[in-house]
């Protein structure tokens, strides 16, 4: 049986104000519900509750992949824990870091980090995972012929090095253009060195590979086929969006193929991986800088998560946690001195719709001041967790005599 920490529904919480505010009825009140909402606010952005911390998985982590969802209830920034759900070791010890330092350092650092991104109102996680397995590479595809020989058919034509985008900081990569009065192309490679996947690889990696796409209004699809042969491959078609789901971007997109997705066409060779083709379906116009490059067998790892949840509220019938306060049965999730936070945040709210001297030169008073003597008392005898972003500042050297100033000197 599940025992939840918050035991107060919002009922509790109302008779409680009827008799703080001298009434027998919050009549006065309108929308109610919304001052709890303001009160919730008020508390979740002063401090993080103990009570609303949250273990949850986070999904595979991929060594070399970057790019994550994220739990969708994180309040702001405040991760506590980031691990693997099995198997941790000393080396499993995230840090925070802010965008920029984390994009500059990300290929470079050995201590396993992370940021919160935010863009077009989507909020995602940047996690490198420094100590995981590195993939195995399959073709890097930075150059027509660098490891076997990448040829053009369909309406894909004008194979050759692009030296100027690519995204592995290394050479280049593959590009072809699409020519306009066909609607597909591909790239095709079945004379690379073959690549040994059996171990434990097979139904259990992911498949990882960019393409740059200059329009995607134009692209509607890709088909990823693998194999030891052009008639014995692993194929999976229809794919049009990137490997966390989102449409296509015009530029460079990471797609994942999971093992498990795949078909297989005749009886691929799991250990002799030598054959790649992909497939752009498009809409017959011409496109002249069609790219891919970097193909890799990832293995992930289930990652759990520690994290401070902006939900305060549990709703009465399903006990599912939310934001927002809909019903008089929801629940707070707040133990006995939490619980006061929410209610002296509620009565600061709901006194400014009160008529009177009272509600004008007492009530108010004391609630906020109530309040705030709750707040200290709570944020004294439970400390935040969070991990907090940092960065790197640098001093410079002394060039003066000062750094020996304080010191004592003997005669030589």
């Amino acid at each position: 049986m599940t025992v939840y920490t918050g035991s107060y529904q919002i009922s509790d919480l109302e008779n409680e104000l009827i008799g703080m505010l001298h009434g027998t009825s919050l009549s006065q009140i309108q929308n109610e519900f919304g001052a709890y909402n303001r009160a919730a606010r008020r508390v979740v952005g002063d401090v993080d509750p103990q009570e609303t911390k949250m273990l949850a998985q986070f999904g595979k982590v991929y060594n070399g992949v970057f790019d994550y969802p994220v739990f969708t209830d994180l309040k702001g920034n405040k991760i506590i824990d980031l691990f693997p759900a099995a198997n941790r070791t000393l080396l499993d010890n995230y840090k925070q870091n802010y965008n920029k330092s984390f994009d500059l350092w990300k290929d470079y650092t050995l201590q396993p980090d992370f940021t919160m991104k935010y863009s077009g109102a989507v909020r995602t996680i940047r996690l490198n995972a420094s100590n995981l397995v590195a993939g195995t590479q399959i073709n890097a595809a930075d150059a027509p012929t660098d490891n076997g020989s990448w040829i053009t058919g369909g309406g894909a034509s004008n194979v050759q090095q692009n030296s100027l985008f690519y995204t592995d900081g290394v050479a280049g990569s593959v590009q072809c253009q699409l020519n306009a009065g066909q609607t597909t192309g591909y790239f095709e490679n079945s004379t690379m060195n073959p690549i040994d996947l059996t171990q434990n690889q097979q139904n259990n990696a992911d498949q990882f590979f960019w393409i740059y796409i200059p329009d995607v209004t134009a692209t509607t699809a890709v088909e990823l086929r693998f194999g030891s042969s052009a008639a014995n491959y692993y194929v999976l078609s229809g794919i049009n969006t990137d490997f966390l789901g989102n449409a296509w971007v015009n530029g460079w997109n990471c797609i994942k193929v999971p093992f498990t997705s795949v078909s297989n066409v005749g009886t691929p060779v799991i250990s002799a991986i030598n054959y790649i083709r992909v497939t752009f379906t498009y809409n017959s116009t011409l496109q002249q800088q069609i790219l891919i490059n970097q193909f890799y067998s990832r293995i992930g790892v289930i990652f759990t998560g520690s994290y401070y949840s902006r939900y305060l509220f549990r709703d009465g019938t399903t006990n599912l946690f939310k934001e927002k306060v809909t019903s008089l049965n929801d629940y707070i999730n707040l133990d006995t001195d939490g619980y006061n936070l929410m209610l002296f945040a509620a009565g600061c709210e709901l006194v400014q719709q009160q008529q009177g001297l009272d509600a004008l030169f007492y009530d108010a008073n004391q609630f906020e001041q109530r309040y705030q003597s709750a707040l200290a008392s709570y944020t004294q005898k439970y400390k935040s967790e969070i991990i907090k972003p940092t960065t790197t500042y640098y001093k410079q050297k002394q060039s003066s005599y000062r750094r020996y100033f304080g010191q004592n000197y003997k005669n030589c």
